[in-house]
């Protein structure tokens, strides 16, 4: 399996595209650590149960304690955070709201980079986005 050893952190993941990307990863050998809002946890939990190395994380994108919580939880409970799907999002069309998601993304790279391991980076971490019609997506 191509993604044996490796953990991907995919934020969103309770929503459709989230759920898609989780179980490809999977599918592929990775452990998954499964990121969306608090009022999402009972889904995150149930997703989770259906793949063998899955972590359900609770996160707010727009609240840079979040990541950093999220991203310490990942990096505690499955062992590292290899690759980064910034998938959370907004579906509005009101710029503030979008400038405010898309600005997260800013604090999802601050809040990994003092956890990334000499290690880690010599394995090329992965931080990917999608971007949506509507905006930004994270």
């Amino acid at each position: 399996m191509p993604l044996a050893g490796r953990v991907a952190f995919i934020t969103g993941a309770a929503g459709g595209l989230g759920q898609a990307m989780t179980t490809a990863f999977a599918a592929q050998g990775a452990a998954v650590a499964l990121a969306d809002l608090p009022a999402r946890a009972n889904q995150l939990a149930e997703l989770a149960q259906g793949h063998p190395r899955a972590l359900p994380v609770e996160l707010d994108v727009r609240d840079t304690v979040s990541i950093r919580n999220a991203v310490q939880a990942t990096v505690d409970g499955l062992g590292s955070l290899d690759i980064m799907v910034c998938n959370a999002g907004l579906n509005v069309r009101k710029t503030k709201l979008l400038d405010a998601t898309c600005g997260a993304l800013a604090n999802a790279r601050s809040s990994i980079a003092p956890l990334v391991t000499p290690e880690s980076a010599r394995q090329a971490p992965c931080v990917a986005r999608r971007r949506s019609a509507a905006g930004c997506a994270l």
